[in-house]
């Protein structure tokens, strides 16, 4: 019996970004494999964004300031991460 090689986390997500859904064999689980890489990733990047923006309102920058930066407004800035920096 063969294996498939396991393969890395950007290996994943590489292939996740080229991706087609409409071209879907689901006895190959590369493709969930590449959502749990992703999901992952995901939750990294997550953390680390919090704690940037924790870091951003201890050095005075405003919700204002730090919603442009995400590309949203300071409301939703605060809505996202005001409790998670608290």
């Amino acid at each position: 019996m063969t294996t498939k090689p396991k393969i890395t986390d950007k290996q994943a997500l590489r292939e996740l970004e080229d991706f087609d859904p409409t071209d879907v064999d689901f006895q190959d689980l590369s493709t969930l494999a590449a959502i749990s890489a992703w999901a992952r990733e995901r939750d990294e990047h997550d953390s680390k964004l919090v704690g940037l923006v924790r870091a951003a309102r201890a050095q005075g920058a405003s919700w204002a300031h730090i919603g442009a930066r995400l590309g949203i407004t300071k409301q939703a800035a605060h809505e996202r991460f005001a409790e998670e920096i608290a």
